[in-house]
């Protein structure tokens, strides 16, 4: 109730948008609600608001390209440790390739939370990665794993551009994702994908038959995997379409038009003199900690959400916005 008596007061001052990182169905917006910011694939929007057709994956960095180095690893993988992320069915897999015989190599990166309760996380990971895997298999097989004070945060955008561009084929197990930035970036960077053939919200949304295959079914994804290696120069991953699609360099021009539109539609002036359009990608999923979100740098939010939470730093915010 609070919270949207504030939010209520902030819309006098701004029209405000929704983005939507999570497969969702939206019914019914908050008064406060103008538009949503949202690609086809992750939200439907279904209460007449505007739908910006857009989210953070669109503002990849443009870091995130292939520069055409030569391949160190087999496969890569990029998630949290959510149990959605179904790392388990993908040691599963690794452990039947490495049963035939076949010593792929492999980096897995899982970017932590600060707090993992186990009913929503995989905390057996570490404990599961030395049981299933020998030690001379982990020499093949490496798990990078953030601290949880960290996150996401301690792993650059230039890193996780580097480690794409050193591998061949690039999988997530998930069943429902959102956006799913991670597979939107190992494209600009020119990997194939292989993902699970239903599944949901925007992982699939720019995957065709010549830059992914797809398994139908968890106990033939290593097969999916193995194919997808020994082919991987087969594919055809076209970076122009993924570039217009994907890159901030393209999407900011795309997204001033969104916006010219939204504003002619609501009957106000746009002036269309944006601000803070660096680092999309991150912005708006409010995972960005620049110096400028003074609200967010302290230690207790430092690497945490940089969304304004709580009424108190609601008002240091909107008592910011015109000083």
């Amino acid at each position: 109730m609070l919270y949207n008596k504030l939010m209520m007061k902030l819309s006098h001052k701004y029209v405000i948008g929704v983005h939507w990182g999570w497969k969702s169905d939206v019914k019914t917006s908050p008064g406060w609600v103008s538009f949503h910011m949202a690609a086809p694939g992750t939200a439907n929007i279904l209460d007449g608001k505007t739908q910006v057709p857009l989210n953070s994956a669109n503002f990849t960095p443009k870091v995130m390209k292939n520069k055409n180095y030569s391949k160190i690893w087999d496969l890569i993988s990029v998630s949290k440790s959510a149990k959605g992320k179904n790392i388990d069915k993908l040691f599963t897999s690794i452990r039947e390739i490495y049963d035939l015989g076949i010593n792929i190599k492999v980096v897995l990166v899982v970017a932590s939370n600060l707090k993992e309760p186990s009913n929503r996380h995989y905390t057996d990971i570490l404990y599961d990665y030395n049981t299933i895997f020998s030690e001379a298999e982990r020499e093949n097989f490496v798990l990078i794993k953030t601290d949880p004070e960290t996150g996401f945060k301690g792993l650059s955008t230039n890193f996780l551009a580097d480690l794409m561009n050193l591998s061949k084929v690039f999988t997530l197990f998930s069943q429902v994702e959102g956006e799913s930035r991670a597979i939107k970036e190992a494209q600009l960077c020119g990997l194939p994908v292989v993902v699970k053939s239903d599944l949901m919200g925007g992982g699939r949304d720019y995957l065709n038959g010549d830059n992914s295959m797809l398994f139908s079914e968890y106990s033939d994804a290593s097969k999916t995997i193995l194919e997808a290696i020994n082919n991987v120069d087969c594919f055809k991953v076209n970076q122009n379409d993924m570039d217009d699609s994907l890159s901030e360099e393209e999407n900011i021009s795309k997204l001033d038009n969104h916006l010219k539109s939204l504003f002619s539609k609501l009957g106000l002036n746009y002036s269309g003199d944006l601000i803070n359009t660096d680092s999309l990608a991150r912005r708006l999923p409010a995972h960005y900690n620049g110096h400028d979100i003074y609200w967010a740098n302290s230690k207790k939010y430092q690497f945490r959400t940089t969304d304004i939470i709580g009424p108190r730093i609601f008002y240091k915010f909107y008592n910011g916005i015109d000083s």
